[in-house]
């Protein structure tokens, strides 16, 4: 479930599980980026895929993170999106083409990703609550397997107890209360026993 936290943003992370993952991806992320500015030529092709990935893995914990908090993990997506398209545009600037006013938002981005990136892992970290039980994107992180199968299993159950209450109720009623009730019939077999030798 650790690798899965750092790779898929579907289902929730507490936060001292966030800050575990988040420091470390983010410091990697810091250097990555700081190495491919200083250098002088194009960058290795590993480099450049490992930074993505990094950024990606910071979105899946923190898209974890505010599920884990009750609010769409979605919405810190174009956050780390516009982090990837700096990113690039570092890389190789042909990327984003040579438009005075692509230019100069890529130069925005650059300097208000960081900021905002700041914001909201602070926020995450530490002005989030955790819900301690099931909310509408899964169990708790720490709940153990199944746990969502069990409580929909139980729910069943309860459902099929409603309803053996309803049945028992329309058999105990009379003719004139349960109207659309359909009675078994007596069997053949039964009647000629009533009126059999010895019946007084």
């Amino acid at each position: 479930k650790y690798i899965a936290a750092l790779l898929s943003p579907a289902g929730r992370l507490p936060v001292m599980e966030y800050w575990i993952f988040i420091l470390p991806i983010t410091l990697a992320t810091i250097m990555g980026r700081g190495y491919v500015r200083r250098l002088e030529e194009e960058p290795a092709t590993w480099i450049v895929a490992a930074v993505l990935i990094l950024i990606w893995m910071a979105f899946c914990v923190t898209s974890r993170r505010l599920q884990d908090m009750n609010y769409p993990g979605f919405l810190c997506f174009p956050l780390f999106a516009a982090s990837a398209v700096v990113f690039l545009a570092d890389v190789d600037l042909s990327i984003v083409g040579d438009d005075e006013d692509t230019l100069l938002m890529v130069e925005q981005l650059r300097r208000w990703s960081g900021v905002a990136m700041a914001l909201v892992i602070g926020c995450g970290g530490i002005m989030g609550e955790s819900h301690a039980g099931p909310n509408v994107y899964g169990p708790h992180f720490d709940a153990p397997r199944g746990a969502g199968k069990q409580r929909s299993s139980s729910a069943v159950a309860d459902s099929g107890v409603r309803l053996d209450r309803i049945k028992r109720a329309l058999a105990r009623s009379s003719p004139g209360e349960g109207a659309g009730v359909v009675r078994p019939r007596s069997s053949p077999s039964a009647d000629r026993r009533t009126q059999g030798f010895g019946r007084r």
